[in-house]
């Protein structure tokens, strides 16, 4: 696990402070300097970048890809915890993936225009939905995050999310989030503005991010909120054209036990059979 930057200058409502709104990097040869330093005594192969926004400094992004393409080492890097995914494009993606990049992840959260002004997200959802798409044709497992349950959030707007995801074929794992609404950050204040029950805060809180048990706002009772999970299951998740190209693309660089693994974990169950236990619920 690496941290190559802390920090994320983006005002999103929802987001800890923790590292603060400042970004602080480390050079590129700084960063090359541990991976080979780690390939070369420890034979570590698998890099997992845990930065905010790993590419928010392009050139530094690039120069990174480079010092390892250059290096001859054969590494893979995971970006699980995401890039800000409209100011990457085609060329760093590709240098990316020539650097050894088999995951990316995309979070869009929501694909209300309305909504994304509201949490200071501003993400331009045309250029998003180019890079993701491009990503794909990598043959490279992309991942997808989005949330419902935002203050103000309509049924239809989350409704939109869910339609928005049914573009991409080959995304490897679509992942719906609940939102939670965490003291200390702008959006528990709208929360609390907006009639959101203290009570399904404070449960909410003991539950996985996927959990939708306790989830409800003033305008998404607890059955529209379940009804909308279950239509992203159904018709994203399960998707059997999607879930046959994300287990295509996951033996590229997966072990069969590690796919497994996966599955396990969204699930939430032990999966022993691909066939059986994972493709004998998709449509």
């Amino acid at each position: 696990v690496m941290f190559s930057s802390r920090g994320c200058p983006y005002k999103c409502i929802y987001c800890h402070n923790i590292f603060g709104k400042k970004c602080r990097t480390r050079s590129a040869l700084n960063v090359f300097q541990e991976i080979e330093h780690l390939y070369k005594n420890y034979d570590i192969r698998d890099f997992y970048f845990v930065d905010d926004n790993f590419n928010l400094d392009y050139k530094r992004a690039t120069e990174i890809c480079d010092l390892i393409i250059n290096s001859g080492m054969k590494i893979k890097i995971y970006l699980a915890n995401g890039i800000r995914g409209d100011i990457v494009d085609e060329a760093l993606i590709d240098k990316m993936v020539e650097a050894g990049v088999i995951w990316i992840t995309f979070s869009i959260e929501t694909a209300s225009q309305r909504l994304q002004e509201l949490l200071k997200k501003y993400i331009n959802l045309e250029k998003i939905s180019r890079n993701i798409h491009y990503a794909c044709q990598k043959n490279i497992m992309v991942n997808i995050c989005v949330m419902v349950g935002f203050p103000t959030e309509t049924v239809d707007e989350a409704l939109s999310t869910v339609e928005f995801l049914k573009q991409f074929k080959s995304i490897t794992l679509p992942m719906f989030f609940s939102v939670k609404y965490y003291p200390n950050t702008e959006i528990y204040d709208l929360a609390i503005e907006h009639g959101i029950k203290m009570d399904n805060m404070l449960d909410a809180y003991a539950e996985v991010y996927h959990d939708v048990r306790h989830s409800e706002t003033p305008l998404i009772n607890k059955k529209e909120f379940r009804n909308i999970y279950f239509k992203f299951l159904n018709e994203i998740f399960l998707s059997k054209e999607r879930m046959l190209n994300a287990i295509e693309i996951q033996k590229r660089f997966l072990s069969e036990e590690e796919i497994l693994n996966t599955y396990s974990i969204f699930f939430r169950k032990r999966i022993t059979n691909l066939e059986k236990d994972v493709l004998f619920y998709t449509k």
